[in-house]
């Protein structure tokens, strides 16, 4: 099974307005080892770790998204974040329900999420946590995994 990455670049192309600017380039698939040092330095340099959901969606030059913590793996005890958009790099959350693990940096008042390549499993294996069984909805929706048909 190949390992999973966060190529958060296709968000950026739903929303335009926001990342137009941003280019991110990678000449070739990362090794383990890079993958894994990746991964470390992205853990390391977070000023937040959360599985989160959004309850408010980034509203371009009005509000920043409102996200509702699950889980805090690193950073303040909060029970909701603010995560806006500094430069066209970041991530701008636009969706209400969207769920997902969140690698933030700036805080505490907001936050913000960069764009980036990294492993996941990488990530969460650094934390402790398979977020398919952890936190097992689909990437990018407000849905929960459907039970098998009987």
């Amino acid at each position: 099974m190949r390992p999973r990455f966060l190529l958060l670049p296709l968000l950026a192309m739903l929303a335009p307005a926001a990342a137009s600017a941003c280019t991110l380039y990678v000449p070739r698939p990362p090794t383990a080892a890079e993958q894994q040092a990746g991964a470390r330095a992205a853990v390391d340099r977070a000023a937040a770790i959360i599985d989160g959901e959004v309850i408010r969606p980034f509203v371009p030059g009005r509000a920043p998204a409102l996200v509702r913590v699950h889980r805090r793996f690193k950073g303040p005890q909060r029970a909701v974040v603010e995560i806006g958009v500094v430069t066209s790099c970041d991530v701008p959350l636009m969706r209400m329900g969207e769920r997902a693990r969140m690698l933030l940096s700036g805080g505490p008042d907001l936050y913000v999420i960069h764009m980036g390549v990294v492993s996941e499993r990488e990530v969460d294996r650094l934390l402790g946590s398979d977020r398919r069984r952890d936190w097992p909805y689909v990437r990018g929706t407000a849905e929960a995994p459907r039970a098998p048909a009987s």
